[in-house]
This record gives structure tokens, sequence and C-alpha cells, in this order.
């Protein structure tokens, strides 16, 4: 039988778990149909900021049922630059928008957890994956990492988006011409029709 694991007894916070372990383990299944944000970072508190505060306006607009929640991978390189990411998580959790900052702390806790599984599937994933705040800027290694969170913290149900810190979801001058997006017809419709369990990706070259 396909063992996972889960955060639940490791991580700082407590999270959502996936239904196939719920039974298994004995937790609670996880709550249905969350919007769950994805953002890696590494020293740019400011732009970071701007991102979470046009994705609390768009959820605003959007006048969603349910819960929404924004992890940001935190790969900080200075304690004052982290801290300023757990206070944009304090604001924006006054606007209805959850916000939780994943640290080193979380990502040793993963690392721990997944130890015990044997040595194959902890030196796979730390091939695959930085560690947070050290050595040079690696978004592929950060954001390896963010796909493994998503996988520990959603069910099929939910409805997975990864950012960029640089993203906006509102209309905004971006070198020096204005452009405009309405993002929350865009997140109103990934949310009512996007198939359970497909995976959607778009971008720009």
């Amino acid at each position: 039988m396909e063992q996972k694991f889960t955060t639940k007894d490791t991580l700082p916070n407590i999270g959502p778990h996936r239904d196939s372990d719920a039974g298994r383990i004995g937790c609670a299944p996880a709550p249905r149909g969350v919007l769950r944000f994805f953002i890696c970072s590494r020293d740019r508190p400011a732009i970071l900021r701007r991102c979470i505060e046009g994705l609390g306006q768009v959820l605003r607009e959007a006048s969603l049922d349910g819960q929404a929640i924004c992890y940001i991978v935190d790969d900080s390189t200075r304690p004052e630059f982290s801290a300023y990411e757990h206070s944009i998580a304090g604001s924006a959790d006054s606007n209805g928008l959850q916000i939780e900052v994943v640290d080193r702390t979380w990502q040793d806790a993963i690392y721990e957890r997944l130890a015990g599984l044997g040595s194959g599937p902890l030196t796979l994933l730390k091939s695959a994956t930085r560690k947070l705040g050290h050595g040079p800027w690696d978004l592929a290694g950060v954001r390896n990492f963010a796909f493994l969170l998503a996988y520990c913290y959603s069910n099929e149900d939910d409805l997975v988006v990864f950012l960029d810190d640089d993203i906006l979801l509102t209309s905004a001058v971006y070198r020096g011409r204005f452009v405009e997006v309405d993002g929350a017809p865009l997140i109103r419709e990934l949310m009512s029709s996007t198939p359970r369990g497909d995976l959607v990706a778009s971008g720009t070259a």
C-alpha cells in the first residue's frame, strides 16, 4: 500500500490533509473546494506586498464562497525580510485572505517526516528542492518545494494556483505601460470550470 506523509504532527500550523490519508491516519477530511495560492519569494518584501494586496482585492471583487489561503514560501536571506513577510501575513489576514508564511521551520519538519520513510525519498527530495534562505536564488528548487507543499495541503477538490511575487491580478503600470487586468472574472472562471483533479497551466514568455 502506498504510504503518503502528512504534516499534521510536524508543521507548526496544522493544515488540512488529503482524503486518501484521512481514514488511514485517523484525521478529519480536508475542507472541500479551498482556493490555495502558493507564492515563492526572496528578499522582495515590497513587491510581495503588492502581489498580496492585489490578490486580496481580486478575491473581494470575486465574492467567492468558501476559504482562500495563500502560502508564501519564504526564501529570505535576511531576518528583517522574513519578519516583514510575517507582517504582510498579519495585515492580509484581517482582510479575509488567510496567509501562511512557510519558512525553514516548516521545511525542516517536512524533511524530518520524510526521513522516516527511508533514505531514498529524502535524498530525492533534497536533490530536487532548495534549502530555503541559503545559497544563490534557485527558483526551480524553491518552486519544487512549493509543489510538495501543495501536495501535502490540498485535495483534488481544491484549486491550486502558483504565482510569482511580481504577478498582479489587478491593473497596473508595467515597464511604463498600463496593463489592464481583471482578475476577479478569471478566478471565478477557474473555480467554476476547472474539472476535479485536472492540471491547468498558463503563463507568458
